[in-house]
């Protein structure tokens, strides 16, 4: 069974349990379990926004669509190329070992958007869900300023330290069989 499926059950089963098992002597030691599972498997997994991010680094967008659509980025009609396309600026820093964020970048970005039919009709099909807002953010802020300060970054690399979905094949990615 997929770590994803083992995170998720545990974590409704801890739900369930705290919603009907007031009666039970055992229920914080089995909440404390179910949900320490549920976490252990989720940290080994890492957020969805990391898988989403490594197949957008790596230019999949079958799997990340499913990802996007499975956490509720997706709320209109869009390819999963056209998604992918979208969201380029996102894996651009993380498809080589160094990136060099500068204003010419960042200008092309919002000209793509501002310019391309494509781009607009992806940006009207995807959301943002509130639980990713602040994480989007910073990660947006972040690249802007890192091209104002005109710099090269080890982004690719930063991310296989800190965001354990990016840095390891996962039940969603075509590496996973290998």
């Amino acid at each position: 069974m997929p770590k994803a499926l083992r995170a998720d059950l545990h974590r409704r089963f801890a739900a369930w349990l705290g919603e009907h098992g007031s009666a039970l002597v055992e229920l914080d030691e089995l909440l404390g379990y179910h949900l320490g599972q549920a976490c252990r498997y989720g940290a080994e997994l890492g957020m969805p926004l990391d898988r989403v991010l490594r197949h957008v680094a790596d230019g999949e967008p079958v799997p990340m669509m499913r990802l996007l659509q499975a956490e509720g980025f997706v709320t209109g009609e869009v390819a999963p190329e056209e998604a992918l396309a979208y969201l380029s600026a996102l894996g651009d820093p993380l498809r080589v070992e160094r990136f060099h964020f500068d204003r010419t970048w960042t200008r092309h970005q919002g000209a793509q958007i501002a310019h391309d039919k494509a781009h607009r009709r992806a940006g009207r099909a995807l959301t943002l869900p509130a639980r990713y807002l602040l994480v989007v953010r910073v990660l947006s802020g972040w690249m802007n300023i890192l091209a104002q300060l005109d710099c090269t970054v080890a982004v690719r690399g930063l991310a296989r330290q800190w965001l354990p979905g990016f840095a390891m094949p996962t039940d969603d990615s075509p590496a996973a069989g290998h």
